[in-house]
């Protein structure tokens, strides 16, 4: 990932809303079409690794970028989970300038 090239914003953004937009119409296609959601789900897992493989352009985009890594895991009532979530809430704090 070291020698991916800079990503604009705008360029990030796209990709990331592109992924929003494919969870969401996951979330609207449930269980009523299994041909339609697995191909969402093949059309999510492609875009998590463009956006894994994208470099973040900021410390939010590095933010949504853990939260797609470690996905399911911050949900997890364990010590990593914990632990993960922390991270997460220290990097909110950042951008937020809430914390040096």
């Amino acid at each position: 990932m070291a020698d991916t090239a800079p990503t604009t914003p705008s360029a990030w953004t796209t990709n990331y809303n592109h992924y929003i937009t494919l969870n969401q119409n996951l979330i609207q296609v449930q269980d009523r079409d299994p041909n339609k959601r697995d191909a969402l789900e093949r059309a999510i897992a492609e875009q998590e690794e463009i956006l894994l493989e994208t470099s973040a352009p900021d410390l939010a985009a590095f933010k949504r970028k853990l939260q797609i890594l470690w996905g399911i895991e911050l949900e997890q009532p364990d010590h990593d989970g914990d632990i993960k979530r922390g991270l997460i809430s220290d990097l909110e704090a950042l951008i937020e300038g809430g914390r040096p």
